[in-house]
């Protein structure tokens, strides 16, 4: 941990802007899997790891599975994803997107949202991406490839 002091400022004129972290692993060409982060022991000196989050739990609210905010992802059609928040939000300010194949080598693939993106809904906020090829239009990742994502909401508390 870096021996640091993180202010909460980020000089924007948007008002409390809130980030969320993504990362989704790819088990099949058609099978976005949200992954959960697992930080090694304390002076383990080993490495943390990701797996599976939670994608089903007894208590079914949307806190209940997921990870980090993000509830699930799922995949409608070639290349379009559904990320279910675990909040609602005022509104989606940015989307931000790097993946890498199973080697660590880049893939070039950009987000970009659709207009039906609802994160206002206190029932079940969500956020409809399409994934963008080089040739900008939409494909499916690869098996074995892996996607960070970053998304920048206003929170509904914002005036």
């Amino acid at each position: 941990m870096a021996d640091r002091q993180f202010q909460q400022v980020n000089y924007s004129l948007e008002k409390n802007i809130v980030r969320l972290y993504a990362v989704v692993s790819m088990t099949s060409s058609t099978t976005p899997v949200l992954q959960k982060w697992n930080p090694p022991p304390p002076g383990s000196g080993s490495v943390g790891t990701y797996s599976a989050a939670a994608t089903s739990n007894p208590a079914a609210t949307l806190r209940s599975n997921g990870w980090q905010g993000i509830n699930s992802v799922t995949r409608v059609s070639t290349g379009v994803w559904t990320f279910q928040m675990q909040d609602a939000y005022q509104r989606l300010l940015q989307i931000g997107m790097n993946a890498t194949n199973s080697t660590g080598s880049p893939v070039a693939f950009a987000p970009a949202w659709w207009t039906t993106t609802n994160v206002q809904s206190n029932s079940a906020p969500f956020i409809k991406i399409s994934l963008l090829s080089a040739t900008n239009t939409p494909a499916d990742p690869s098996t074995g490839d892996l996607l960070f994502f970053a998304f920048e909401l206003q929170n509904s508390t914002a005036v």
